[in-house]
């Protein structure tokens, strides 16, 4: 988890546990925890970087090239790898595959 998520993370995560020791959650609070942070940095994502985010989440099962998503998205690629770079840098949205010197994105 990257610092938005921690921070988020580590104060709902404290409040799920509360109610899970005192029976009123009937849930795993660290699953639901990790749900919550994972929605809120969704919703902290630029315009551009929510649309390739949206992408992405099209192809669940499959990482896809930046020529795809700058094709599906009408971004050219360079706006689409500099975007991608910062969803990685400030949260765990986006994974890479690394194949020589291409990489592929994938939804995490």
């Amino acid at each position: 988890m990257k610092k938005l998520e921690y921070k988020v993370f580590g104060s709902v995560f404290q409040k799920l546990t509360d109610l899970e020791n005192s029976g009123l959650l009937k849930c795993d609070a660290k699953m639901l925890a990790e749900d919550i942070s994972k929605q809120v940095a969704i919703n902290f994502l630029s315009k551009q970087q929510y649309q390739i985010y949206s992408e992405l989440d099209k192809h669940r099962a499959t990482a896809v090239t930046t020529k795809y998503l700058s094709f599906a998205t009408g971004l050219d690629s360079k706006s689409i790898s500099s975007q991608l770079r910062q969803i990685i840098a400030k949260c765990d949205l986006i994974g890479i595959v690394k194949g020589g010197k291409n990489f592929k994105y994938y939804q995490l």
